[in-house]
């Protein structure tokens, strides 16, 4: 199903610029903490945003096809068009987050999900493989690990990462069934999975530096090892397996059979819902209605949406590999006391 015929010419000044960028913008942000940098910080951050901006638009750009699926997703939806679809997922969503007021957004978006994903197991059980099975379950058991030597595992946090070995299946469903996205550790690839992530880490320098120039870590005194830095991947594993693995795949699986001819439209959709969903679940359910709430939507834009089109351009890994960067420079500098 094709998305679009790339423009070669353009799509090669487009990567060269963004190469640019992100030397750039990393080069003056590094130096604001290496000397006394602080008049040209905000030339940083605007180099910073503007290669998020360029990312966006390269990622996006850069994206020719999307494969046919191999398989057909037993997912029962009324059938609707893509407009009415697109109401009834945000009207389904808006009442999670009111159910929310009776524990944490996340808590709820997570069981929910589990529910639908178990669902999904048990429909296309013919289909999985032993692979991702013990995959989730390898990834969920390291961040219960990292969680607790930490001393941030508790009940709500043993719980949430249960689900996520549940996500990661079906999730693994989902992005085969679509052909959506990359898994390679699903298939058995670690070496591109490997490359994978650490590629996504290179990538997320800037957005990296960007962060921490706000303060983003002025929160995360518990980081107090020279270790903890690394429980990033609880974050980056978790957080990519649910909101992007599995609710974007499925939004993407749910809106595309209602826009045949556009899938891009359909696909724009879901990356955009999801990082809105993501970025919003991180408040408590009594400010998710409040204006903290904007700040966290310029959240989903600069980060969100640039990991959901890593999700679908690079694939999985790079996707965790991005998110893992973003949070592990910012418990590094927490560990520093910049």
């Amino acid at each position: 199903m094709p998305l679009r015929k790339p423009d070669r010419l353009s799509d090669r000044t487009l990567t060269v610029l963004l190469a640019a960028l992100w030397l750039g913008s990393s080069a003056v942000l590094i130096s604001t903490w290496t000397t006394s940098g602080n008049r040209i910080e905000p030339y940083g951050q605007l180099l910073g945003v503007v290669f998020i901006l360029v990312l966006i638009a390269w990622l996006w750009k850069t994206m020719a096809t999307l494969p046919d699926p191999p398989f057909a997703l037993s997912i029962a939806v009324p059938r609707l068009g893509f407009g009415q679809t697109l109401i009834a997922i945000l009207g389904a969503l808006l009442l999670l987050f009111l159910i929310a007021f009776a524990a944490h957004p996340q808590l709820v978006l997570v069981a929910t999900l589990t529910i639908v994903s178990c669902r999904l197991i048990a429909l296309h059980r013919g289909a999985m493989m032993r692979g991702p099975i013990w995959i989730g379950l390898g990834v969920a058991g390291l961040c219960l690990l990292l969680s607790y030597l930490s001393g941030r595992l508790n009940a709500y946090m043993a719980f949430y990462l249960a689900c996520i070995a549940v996500l990661f299946i079906g999730g693994v469903i989902l992005a085969k069934g679509t052909a959506a996205a990359q898994v390679q550790c699903a298939e058995g690839k670690w070496g591109k999975a490997a490359a994978g992530f650490l590629g996504g880490c290179l990538l997320a320098l800037p957005a990296a530096l960007l962060n921490v120039s706000y303060g983003a870590h002025s929160g995360d005194a518990w980081v107090d090892q020279v270790w903890e830095p690394l429980v990033a991947l609880v974050p980056g594993i978790a957080e990519e397996t649910w909101a992007r693995l599995f609710l974007l795949t499925l939004l993407y699986a749910v809106l595309q059979p209602t826009s045949p001819q556009r899938p891009k439209r359909a696909l724009f959709a879901a990356i955009v819902i999801a990082a809105l969903v993501h970025a919003l679940a991180h408040l408590p359910a009594a400010m998710v209605f409040s204006p903290a709430a904007l700040q966290m939507g310029v959240a989903a834009i600069l980060y969100g949406v640039p990991m959901g089109l890593i999700y679908v351009r690079l694939g999985f890994e790079w996707a965790v590999g991005y998110h893992f960067f973003v949070d592990f420079t910012r418990f590094g500098f927490a560990l520093l006391g910049q």
